[in-house]
């Protein structure tokens, strides 16, 4: 140490108050957070949106189930008895083949309406992420 009585040893310590850089940073952060956490709310309520139709397709769907399997019932009803008819001399080709037709009308409808009861099963089972 030099032998000169004039020396100090000191410490600065610098803290701003004021920095419009810090603050607009801070305010840009929570903005972006607030923006965030509303696209979160969102996906959420779409995603809850997309079950509930889903689950109201099922239910739809089975309700019309039953309705074509009775549908099909009646027309592979009224196609026997056109027949019966035709091959007793009473009924025409033209009757016969419109009971035909009803019949297989009838019965796409009732493999359309399985098919749909199963895509939206499906739907439902992708969107709650389990297995059929």
């Amino acid at each position: 140490m030099p032998d000169v009585p004039n020396w100090d040893v000191g410490l600065v310590l610098r803290w701003p108050l004021y920095d419009p850089i810090v603050l607009a940073r801070r305010d840009s952060s929570a903005a972006r957070e607030q923006v965030a956490k509303a696209e979160v709310d969102v996906v959420k309520q779409n995603q809850t949106a997309a079950v509930e139709q889903a689950y109201v397709q099922i239910t739809v769907s089975e309700a019309a189930l039953s309705a074509l399997i009775k549908s099909v019932e009646a027309a592979r009803a009224n196609y026997e008895q056109a027949d019966a008819r035709f091959k007793g001399g009473l009924g025409t080709i033209v009757e016969l083949t419109d009971a035909e037709a009803v019949r297989v009308d009838a019965e796409i409808e009732l493999a359309l309406g399985h098919f749909t009861l199963a895509q939206a099963r499906a739907a439902l089972a992708r969107l709650v992420a389990e297995e059929l």
